[in-house]
């Protein structure tokens, strides 16, 4: 079954995962919704719909918070604040806005592709290496994968790029050099590293590369050369992706 927004929530599922967003949960709920997360995609896109609807969620809250904060300071000559009761009105608004978000999230959610919504289920940037960070040779290596995993892609790109230049032939840094444009939405580069790295059997990083490149091959629409990919990945999940990605 392709994970869609017409997948079913429980209450306990929607707690459960409430919980993991908010940082709530004991370590044996932890792990079950981290586990759930990688083995079942249709949880996992829930996961990602509650996570964007407490965004605007918060985004809204705070923007009235803001509102509230500019009209106190309108008027200075009150020494003494007055705490206010918010009318009805506003409970009403916020309720629509609440209302609308929500719909235009579910709306977002179903004008992407096929392909698209099996991505955002499965695809999980790669968590890097173990970084020293010591004054040796590795010493640019070690800076660009903490650019990375802090999310700063760009960065990280172009301090491997500048190593890459040096070393070609390096599995290392064209497997991050892939995984970064991968995690930055740039798919068509992405596949450009990974795939070199994606027909090396020798290469540590076959399996990986082959199941990035089958996610970027993917969400470009490129089903049959994805299946390739996929199909040479020893990746747990590999197998019920190429069954969702078939069936579609």
């Amino acid at each position: 079954m392709n994970p869609t927004i017409n997948s079913p929530l429980s209450q306990d599922d929607f707690e459960l995962i409430e919980g993991f967003l908010n940082g709530t949960l004991p370590s044996d709920q932890l792990e079950e919704v981290q586990t759930r997360i990688a083995s079942d995609p249709a949880f996992a896109f829930q996961v990602e719909q509650i996570r964007e609807l407490q965004v605007g969620i918060q985004r809204a809250s705070l923007a009235a918070k803001l509102d509230s904060f500019h009209t106190e300071l309108s008027y200075p000559e009150k020494e003494t604040p007055i705490k206010s009761i918010r009318p009805l009105w506003f409970w009403g608004v916020a309720a629509s806005v609440f209302l609308v978000m929500s719909a235009g999230v579910w709306w977002i959610m179903g004008q992407k592709s096929p392909e698209e919504q099996l991505y955002q289920a499965y695809f999980r940037p790669d968590p890097g290496l173990v970084t020293t960070m010591s004054g040796d040779a590795n010493y640019e290596f070690d800076r660009a994968m903490v650019a990375y995993k802090e999310g700063d892609y760009a960065d990280a790109i172009a301090r491997w790029e500048n190593l890459l230049s040096a070393k070609p032939e390096s599995d290392t840094l064209n497997y991050f050099l892939g995984s970064a444009y991968l995690s930055s939405q740039q798919e068509s580069r992405s596949l450009s590293y990974l795939e070199a790295v994606a027909e090396d059997l020798e290469s540590a990083f076959y399996s990986e590369a082959n199941w990035y490149a089958g996610l970027a091959a993917m969400k470009l629409g490129q089903n049959e050369k994805a299946l390739i990919f996929l199909n040479a990945s020893s990746r747990p999940q590999a197998q019920q992706l190429i069954s969702e990605l078939e069936s579609n």
